[in-house]
């Protein structure tokens, strides 16, 4: 749940990593906690990293946060694949269906 822009660095390699991950095992709160709180549908550590992912994606997409829980419709100016996994993690029905697991996102094609 504490996977957002605030957290992730590209080292001198190209490589990215998390810090602050501390904070997921000592408990502290996600910034996306009263969202996921509003969606009511978030209750295990993995669909925390799903929903995370998602605004993450969000935003790294959009060029800017999704201050909701929910998003409405994907940018139009972006790829129809990434609307649909974008969509899949963050439209409000799919999150009421469910949201998927890691290995369905890195199965999807």
């Amino acid at each position: 749940g504490n996977l957002h822009a605030g957290n992730i660095i590209v080292d001198s390699s190209g490589m990215c990593k998390l810090t602050e991950i501390e904070n997921s095992i000592i408990g502290l709160p996600s910034i996306y906690r009263p969202y996921m709180v509003a969606t009511k549908k978030i209750r295990s550590t993995e669909l925390q990293a799903v929903y995370s992912f998602g605004h993450l994606l969000y935003e790294l997409a959009a060029g800017r946060p999704l201050n909701s829980p929910y998003m409405e419709s994907p940018p139009e100016y972006l790829s129809s694949t990434l609307k649909e996994i974008l969509t899949m993690l963050l439209s409000k029905d799919k999150i009421k269906e469910g949201l998927p697991r890691i290995s369905q996102l890195l199965e999807h094609k």
